[in-house]
């Protein structure tokens, strides 16, 4: 069975950006109660809290492990990767306690990318973390300086890590001209990890629209259920992660939006298998 993961963002109750509503004991134990395995937290979290060690325990304690951590940016755009290099320390002591997990990463913002630099940073973050079992899992985003997936697939494979590859956020896949045809050309080992969404097809104001219009898979226009029979296509079996943010489920209760989140997950998956 396809292992089903939630994103911190699906139970954050805020989105990505500002302090969430509900913190990592409550996530964790909605995760749990819902009956997801795994879920997802925001690396920023852990970044000198009072008592580091209570709150890393606290996955453990509800019965979910954590899959996902996010978000590492700042060394794309960067003339070296020493910005980004001051999380790996974190990152380890993180992996030390979880276990192997994937960190999403990319570039928020817009600017002129030297694909080699970006791509040598990429390769320097992901040698540096690679004994710990963290895998580099870099998405797009249609006002960043990665815009699309293949030019992130491109710093993929110059960097040439075997701990790099790709996070196919289906929102930011098909509204960045993503298309299934090329998925079907990617090696499956070039898929880091999959967040699911859904949404409509935007055309302006990309950021505002995937912060508040990634609906749960299954509640939009976008072809979610074509992008997992390509997956499957290509051979991926990795985990999947409920990603989604806009302002009905930022308002619900963190086990309502938990809840939510499986039973959209399940159906879609179940749909996808059917085609």
């Amino acid at each position: 069975m396809t292992e089903l993961g939630i994103s911190f963002v699906t139970l954050s109750g805020t989105g990505f950006v500002g302090e969430p509503r509900f913190g990592v004991e409550a996530r964790a134990r909605a995760a749990a109660e819902a009956g997801f395995d795994a879920f997802g937290v925001r690396l920023a979290e852990f970044d000198d809290p009072e008592d580091l060690s209570e709150l890393l325990e606290l996955p453990a304690r509800h019965g979910v492990s954590v899959a996902e951590v996010e978000f590492l940016s700042g060394w794309a755009l960067a003339g070296d990767a020493r910005a980004a290099e001051r999380w790996i320390p974190l990152i380890r002591r993180l992996a030390d306690e979880w276990g192997p997990f994937h960190l999403t990463s990319g570039e928020f913002g817009d600017g002129t990318l030297d694909l080699d630099i970006a791509a040598s940073n990429l390769r320097s973050i992901a040698a540096a973390l690679e004994p710990s079992g963290v895998t580099l899992a870099v998405e797009a985003f249609a006002w960043s300086s990665i815009a699309n997936y293949q030019i992130a697939n491109e710093i993929v494979t110059r960097a040439d890590a075997p701990n790099a590859g790709l996070m196919l956020d289906v929102w930011h896949f098909f509204n960045t001209g993503g298309t299934l045809d090329w998925l079907g050309t990617l090696p499956s080992e070039r898929v880091a990890a999959v967040q699911l969404n859904d949404g409509a097809r935007v055309h302006d104001d990309f950021l505002a629209h995937a912060r508040s219009g990634r609906l749960l898979p299954g509640a939009g226009d976008l072809d979610v259920t074509g992008l997992l029979a390509a997956l499957h296509g290509i051979g991926y079996r990795g985990r999947l992660m409920v990603e989604s943010g806009y302002p009905q489920l930022f308002a619900a209760d963190v086990t309502e939006a938990a809840g939510q989140a499986l039973a959209a997950g399940r159906a879609t998956l179940g749909q996808s298998q059917e085609r």
